[in-house]
């Protein structure tokens, strides 16, 4: 079976049919924001928002979710154990119920999302390839910077822009400067802008000087001037 993409208003009527778990699984695969996810992925995503902590979803239950919300052509199966959402109007339908929270509000569930994931792959045993450990690191790198207005915390911050420098590091290292331009661009402005030179000066020169190599490996000169006259 095949979703037209002009079937919104169906689609959002099938997601109001779906029960209360069915939805919660639904919303959460939404927030991990990837095109491939594990039940394991998807589990931190469930368990990030308080609001689903009166379902009682376990590993088996989540598996049957699955198969209903197969089924019914809202999520697929990319290769066992690998899911994703089916159709990217459901991706819109999904969208367009998830309730006015506050900013704050689900900044503090991506943040949750961030760093349990991080948890979940600094306590694996075994990591497939280097291209899924990057997968992983920049995916739990978006969480957390979405979720940084939640959190005032400089440790934390740091973390966040410690983690982007280390993939733009690793970009560079492939000779991919256009990706490290990217991701070294958003490191910096994550960089509190009054107090990183003070507080963070280490961190903050790194982070320039990185920026500055990609932007020169790139041959982009003129951007690469004012962020080294920065320094």
């Amino acid at each position: 079976k095949v979703l037209p993409s002009s079937s919104l208003s169906l689609v959002v009527e099938r997601i109001e049919d779906l029960t209360e778990e069915c939805n919660a699984v639904l919303k959460s695969a939404a927030l991990l924001d990837t095109n491939s996810f594990d039940t394991d992925m998807l589990m931190v995503a469930i368990a990030a928002d308080t609001k689903y902590k009166s379902l009682e979803i376990d590993d088996k239950s989540l598996d049957k979710i699955l198969r209903t919300l197969i089924g019914k052509i809202m999520i697929e199966e990319h290769s066992p154990g690998y899911y994703g959402i089916a159709h990217n109007v459901v991706k819109v339908a999904i969208s367009s119920r998830f309730s006015a929270s506050t900013k704050r509000r689900r900044s503090g569930i991506h943040w949750r999302i961030g760093t349990d994931l991080k948890r979940l792959v600094d306590n694996a045993t075994t990591l497939e390839s280097d291209s899924e450990v990057g997968f992983e690191s920049l995916l739990i790198a978006n969480h957390l910077s979405k979720g940084l207005p939640s959190i005032d915390e400089r440790r934390k911050i740091d973390m966040v822009v410690k983690l982007y420098l280390q993939l733009g590091e690793a970009a560079i290292q492939r000779s991919a400067f256009a990706t490290a331009t990217n991701i070294l661009e958003t490191t910096v402005a994550s960089l509190d802008k009054k107090t990183a030179w003070i507080e963070s000066y280490a961190l903050a020169l790194k982070t320039h000087i990185a920026l500055a190599r990609a932007l020169y490996c790139l041959g982009d000169t003129e951007k690469a001037k004012p962020v080294l006259n920065t320094i």
